[in-house]
Order: structure tokens, then C-alpha cells, then sequence
């Protein structure tokens, strides 16, 4: 009774404000901050409450908007939301549309509509991308340790001796050490004046498969002398793709060095394939080179690999001249106030530079641009202005297959990362199936689809393969291992129309063949589902499957797929069962059949294998 009537006293409810507690009749907007306002009873307690209020002592917008405060409110929201930002985020949150990939905040999407611009910009210009969000490892120790515990990691793929000397950077798939299961792709880069008892190695994972291969790594070199350290978020990376991204990579940046050797690759119109190059160049805020790209390139002839001797070598593989380099940078209205100063001392970063090759030299060859943290914006804004386009993750993709190159981790579902993916898009899709009113829901068990939201490899490989996901063959296991049950990756393009995830792959009948043959503008079979039409097997998200037979057995399904500029049709990477596609792929014209989730229509393609 003493509680109740305490409360009563107080005006009821703890939790009302000192305003709170009077009469409706008596209450004042003003209240809420000006405590002169309330009975002189209340004014004691609501001067308390204000104190402890937060949005009482809200700062104006121009107090928010000076760098200081926006410096510390990124630094915030990237703790508080547990994604991590790249130092490129606030640009690209106000021209794409951002999602969460693998721990980060990433851009998904352009806002503008920019899948030919993209298209076009690769062919015409440069197309840039930040792709910070690779992690690097870094090995240091007794070369011969490392190289010995490697090989088995990398097995049947040579170190060569440019990779070994630090001339170029090896692209390499990277297994278990004591199995045969794929970790993922890697690159690996070597310190070119590595001694024999102090070497350097740098390798770079998507973020989908770091954590595991470092993990692999930290047991491989325990007990050594090899030291294994990470240096996510140490590291910025973009990546330039294009034919003038060597052009715009020169003209945006300056070198700081007087090295013979350097000033001809500098004038070189193109550098060799995968050359790792170290340098230093000048703050890019201050001192540019012309950024007149349609002016006429005074470039030497092209250099060979074999014209490097000794590479030179940037001080950005020390870890204490990246830190340096870090603390050393000047705000930017310094930066901006010293480019009306001649004379006045310039700051020199250690840089890298990759030449990335690619069949597809018109496409996908170009530039990775690796600089020490701190200077992501002021080298992305440098390449904006020097020409290049800013690409999404959706863009990378789209040239991907516009260079018939396979896609991590959405390509390779026999990984770690292949599988979350999976499940991560097969959750997407029931999402977007339930969000569509009934009436507009594709009939799967009508269409004869057992796993709409799923590729059914269990079904497809038979008892040879246990388990919801494929055993993929590579390059390394066609000799040693069995290939019943087993899928390899293929890469089709389509002689109509346009093919998409999970899509259905079968073979062609002699009866197709000879339909093509009389009539090129065949397109392809229809199928003819045999047996139950209606809802007889629901799966766990409550979706009709199909439990009767199909007119065509089906082989494989579509990893990815998207509209190919180059060709003006659409092509993909699918896997497929190796017995069979091997036998089809003998043929003088190797074809397949593609068929889409909701269509009965079957779509002829041609294919190649990928090994």
C-alpha cells in the first residue's frame, strides 16, 4: 500500500517525465527543455532530467558537419554496426545501393542505370573497383620452409621462377594441405629481394575463404620459424580493367625516383603480364600528372619481362613505412593549400603495382593499385578524375562473364564459401517466392522442378556422391581421380535467349541435332512433364516439388549467367556431370540444352570445357 500510494504521489508510472506527471490541460511543448515552464515543485526534477538527457544536448548541423565529428561518427556507426566499412564507403553510399557481404558493407549496385555504360567504359576507357575487402596473409621467414609447405597447398601448379624471384604474381587455387578440398583462389605475391633465411610472401583470399586459409596456414607453419600474419584492412586495393587503365594510372599519379629502369616502364604504353612493380610516388592530392586523356601518349616501345634484372622494390612491404606513410598524411585543406606553394615538400608513398592479364585482352586486363591504409580516397578520387568508372560488385560480375572467368565463391560450390552462398541465395529466393501474391507464383510441380530453390547434385550424380553438395573436378584431378558422380565446370553461351542461376542443363537428342541442322532459328525442345502435374512432395519452405519423370535427364546446373556484350547473346558457367559432358564435348559441335525454373522450354547451347 506505501509503494501504491508513493506512486500515486508521483503522478503514477517511474518512467513519466517530470512534465509528464501533470494534468493535460497544463502541459507545454516547452516543457520538455525549458524547465522554468513547470511548477516550481517539478523544476528541481525535470533540471536533473535534462542533464541526463542525450537529445538536450544534440550539437547544431554545422557543429555535425565539420570533419572532426564526421571523422568520429564514421569511426562509431563502423563498431556499432559490426560490418566494416571500406575507406571508399561514404562514396560509394551515396551512388550504389550497399548490402552486407562476408562481414563487410559493400556496394551491391550502381543507382544509375550503368550495365552498358559499364560495358562500354571497359571497352573505351577503364572501369575501376575497390576490392579492399580481399584479405592478405603474409608468411615471413626461411624461404625453403615456405616454399616446401606451399607446394602441397598449391599441388600440380608451378611456382615458377618469376613468381619465386618476385617478378610477377602467381594466381593459384589453393587446397587443405593434407586433402584434396579446395579453399578457394589466391594470389601470391613474392618479395623480389627475399633472402634465403628472411623471405616474404603476400597471398590474397576473398573474404569468403580467408579465415579458413589462415587457419590452414597457422597449423601448416606451426613449429617453424615462419611467422603468419594478417593484414586485413593494413592493405588498400583497387583493381584498374580496360584498355587506357595503364594510361590513366600514370597520368593520375606521379613518381618519386630517379631509377633509369623506372622511368621506362613509366613511359612504356603497356607493362608485362602480371609484373609486380614497387614504387613510390607523390601525395596524388598535390602533384598529378596530365589528366588529359584524349591527348596523345608519348610512350616508348613495350618492355619485356626478360629486360628486368632486379625489380624494384617499394618500402610498402615493411610494415613500419606503411604506418609511416599513415600518420604522415596531411588533412586535405593542407594538401589543397600546398598546391599554391612551389617549393613546398611533398609527401612520397610506398605503392604497388600488378598487371593483371587476361585472355580477354580488351577486357579484363588491366592494374591493381595496392597503397598503404589512410590513402584509399585520395588515390580512388585521383583515378575518378583521371577517367575511370567506379564498378559495384554486380559489375565484376557481369565481366566475369563477359571474360569467360569464374566467379568466387558463387562458382565454386564444392568450397566452404560456395556452400554459405548457396544456402545465403536459396534463403533469398523462398523470400522473394513468398512475397509474390499466389496467383503470380510459378507451379513448379506443374514445370516438373523437384528443387526450385536448390541444385539437387545428390539426384543428379547419384550414390557415387554423398551429401547436398558437388565433389567438382579441376585441372589437378582428371588423371588421379574417379570421374563417376563427379561435375565439372563448363562455359556455354546461348544460341537464344538468356540463362540464370540454377537453371536446368541436359543434352541434346540426334532428333535436336538434325532440327538444328535443317533450321538455324531452332531454338530448342519443349519438355513434356510425365506424371503427377500437382502439388505431390512439399519441401521444408512449404513449396510444391515434382515427383514424376522428365523427357530429358538432366546433367548440371547454372552457377552463373548474365547477357554477354561482347558476343550480343547471353552465356554462363554451369556444372556437369564429367561422364557424360566429356563424351558430348568429343563431338565436331558440342551443344547443350538449358532449360529456365518457370519455362518448359529448352534452349540450345553451345559449350567448352574449363580444364
Amino acid at each position: 500500500m506505501k509503494t501504491m500510494a508513493e506512486a500515486i504521489r508521483s503522478g503514477g508510472s517511474g518512467r513519466k517525465r517530470a512534465f509528464q506527471t501533470l494534468p493535460r490541460h497544463m502541459r507545454r511543448r516547452t516543457m520538455s527543455h525549458n524547465a522554468k515552464r513547470l511548477p516550481k515543485r517539478l523544476q528541481s526534477r525535470a533540471k536533473q532530467e535534462m542533464n541526463v538527457d542525450e537529445t538536450a544536448s544534440k550539437k547544431s548541423r554545422r557543429s555535425r558537419r565539420r570533419s572532426k565529428w564526421i571523422r568520429s561518427e564514421f569511426e562509431g556507426r563502423n563498431s556499432r554496426e559490426g560490418k566494416k566499412w571500406l575507406e571508399t564507403h561514404l562514396w560509394h553510399a551515396k551512388r550504389m545501393k550497399m548490402g552486407d557481404e562476408y562481414g563487410y558493407r559493400l556496394a551491391q549496385t550502381s543507382s544509375s542505370k550503368w550495365v552498358r555504360k559499364t560495358y562500354r567504359s571497359i571497352r573505351e576507357r577503364c572501369l575501376m573497383h575497390d576490392m579492399s575487402y580481399y584479405g592478405c596473409i603474409e608468411l615471413a621467414g626461411n624461404r625453403s620452409v615456405i616454399i616446401t609447405e606451399l607446394r602441397p597447398m598449391v599441388a600440380d601448379q608451378k611456382l615458377g621462377i618469376d613468381v619465386l624471384e618476385g617478378r610477377c604474381e602467381g594466381a593459384y587455387l589453393f587446397y587443405k594441405k593434407d586433402s584434396s578440398n579446395l579453399i578457394g583462389p589466391c594470389q601470391l605475391l613474392w618479395r623480389p629481394d627475399s633472402l634465403l633465411d628472411s623471405s616474404q610472401v603476400w597471398l590474397w583470399f576473398h573474404p569468403g575463404c580467408f579465415l579458413e586459409a589462415l587457419q590452414e596456414m597457422q597449423s601448416a607453419f606451426s613449429g617453424s620459424d615462419v611467422t603468419v600474419t594478417s593484414l586485413e584492412n593494413q592493405l588498400i586495393r583497387f583493381r584498374l580493367l580496360g584498355l587506357k587503365s595503364w594510361e590513366i594510372a600514370r597520368n593520375a599519379l606521379a613518381a618519386d625516383g630517379d631509377d633509369e629502369l623506372l622511368k621506362k616502364i613509366w613511359r612504356s604504353a603497356v607493362i608485362p603480364a602480371k609484373l609486380a612493380i614497387g614504387l613510390n610516388v607523390f601525395d596524388p592530392r598535390i602533384v598529378s600528372a596530365e589528366k588529359k586523356l584524349n591527348a596523345e601518349t608519348t610512350a616508348e616501345e613495350n618492355i619485356l619481362l626478360q629486360d628486368f634484372k632486379q625489380i624494384p622494390v617499394s618500402n610498402i612491404w615493411s610494415s613500419e613505412s606503411r604506418a609511416k606513410a599513415s600518420e604522415e598524411k596531411i588533412p586535405n585543406h593542407e594538401a589543397d593549400a600546398a598546391k599554391s606553394r612551389p617549393g613546398a615538400k611533398i609527401q612520397s608513398i610506398p605503392i604497388m603495382i600488378i598487371q593483371q592479364h587476361s585472355p580477354r585482352l580488351d577486357l579484363a586486363s588491366g592494374i591493381d593499385v595496392v597503397v598503404p591504409s589512410g590513402w584509399g580516397m585520395s588515390f580512388w578520387m585521383a583515378f575518378l578524375l583521371g577517367g575511370a568508372t567506379p564498378a559495384a560488385l554486380s559489375a565484376m560480375e557481369q565481366l566475369n562473364v563477359e571474360s569467360e572467368t569464374l566467379t568466387f565463391p558463387r562458382d565454386y560450390p564444392d568450397t566452404k564459401a560456395g556452400k554459405e552462398w548457396a544456402v545465403r541465395k536459396r534463403d533469398e529466393e523462398v523470400k522473394k517466392y513468398f512475397l509474390l501474391p499466389p496467383a503470380k507464383r510459378s507451379n513448379f510441380a506443374a514445370l516438373g522442378i523437384k528443387t526450385p530453390f536448390h541444385a539437387n547434385w545428390d539426384e543428379i550424380s547419384g550414390e557415387m556422391n554423398k551429401g547436398p553438395f558437388p565433389c567438382v573436378a579441376r585441372k589437378r584431378d582428371l588423371n588421379s581421380l574417379s570421374l563417376e558422380g563427379v561435375f565439372l565446370p563448363v562455359w556455354f553461351e546461348m544460341l537464344s535467349g538468356v540463362a540464370s542461376w540454377l537453371d536446368l542443363i541436359a543434352l541434346p537428342s540426334e532428333e535436336d541435332r538434325g532440327k538444328l541442322k535443317a533450321d538455324p532459328r531452332f531454338v530448342g525442345p519443349q519438355e513434356t512433364v510425365v506424371g503427377h502435374r500437382r502439388l505431390t512432395v512439399v519441401d521444408e519452405f512449404g513449396v510444391g516439388g515434382f515427383s514424376g519423370v522428365l523427357s530429358r535427364d538432366v546433367i548440371g546446373h547454372v552457377t552463373s549467367a548474365d547477357y554477354r556484350f561482347s558476343r550480343g547473346r547471353g552465356a554462363g558457367v554451369g556444372l556437369c556431370l564429367a561422364s557424360v559432358i566429356l563424351e558430348s564435348a568429343k563431338t565436331d559441335r558440342p551443344l547443350l540444352l538449358v532449360r529456365s525454373r518457370d519455362s518448359n522450354q529448352y534452349r540450345l547451347a553451345t559449350f567448352k570445357l574449363f580444364c
